[in-house]
């Protein structure tokens, strides 16, 4: 588009939309080659894609397009990248092997009286903790896919009045799932 009013109303009028490249380029005198250039590329489905670039040999032009469009949008900042930094990640699999390893332990105590092999707690444990662990690949890969669709780092949507609603009720789900847990772990 090159009417930015046609650009928005057609933002707005859209279902789903899968990104956003504008690119602005501007060339002057052939002879000296003065080029300015402005290039935002939003895409949610690939952070490797989103990016922004403003070019120009003029310092103040450029600091003075990061101040008019590239800073404003910093409004519509949310805190998703907490999900998607390495201390999360971290953070994430230590306690999912964490309580792998107490949910093992706590079913090994449980089954080993009924096993009659030798070492039947020691059998019991390894037994679960592999199955656990496998598993645990499974799960983990799968919250990735959720939290990538909960918590995008970029979302083309308008928002709706109950969206919070949602994403609290997640979270709480969430955690209530881990107090019982470790509730039921604890008395171990």
């Amino acid at each position: 588009y090159t009417n930015y009013a046609e650009f928005i109303a057609k933002f707005n009028d859209a279902t789903e939309v899968e990104r956003v490249i504008m690119t602005l380029r501007n060339s002057f005198n052939e002879q000296q080659r003065i080029d300015k250039q402005i290039d935002l590329r939003f895409d949610p489905l690939s952070d490797s894609l989103s990016s922004y670039l403003v070019e120009d040999d003029c310092n103040t032009w450029v600091e003075g397009v990061l101040n008019t469009v590239i800073k404003p949008l910093s409004k519509f900042k949310n805190y998703n990248h907490i999900f998607y930094s390495s201390w999360f990640a971290f953070v994430f699999q230590i306690t999912g092997v964490f309580l792998i390893l107490l949910l093992s332990v706590w079913l090994s105590s449980i089954i080993a009286p009924y096993l009659t092999i030798e070492s039947p707690f020691l059998v019991a444990f390894v037994v679960i903790i592999m199955l656990f662990s496998n598993l645990w690949v499974f799960l983990s890969s799968g919250a990735k896919e959720y939290i990538d669709k909960e918590f995008p780092k970029i979302q083309f949507k308008k928002r709706e009045k109950w969206d919070w609603i949602w994403k609290g009720a997640t979270l709480l789900l969430i955690g209530y799932v881990f107090q019982f847990l470790i509730s039921k772990l604890s008395k171990f």
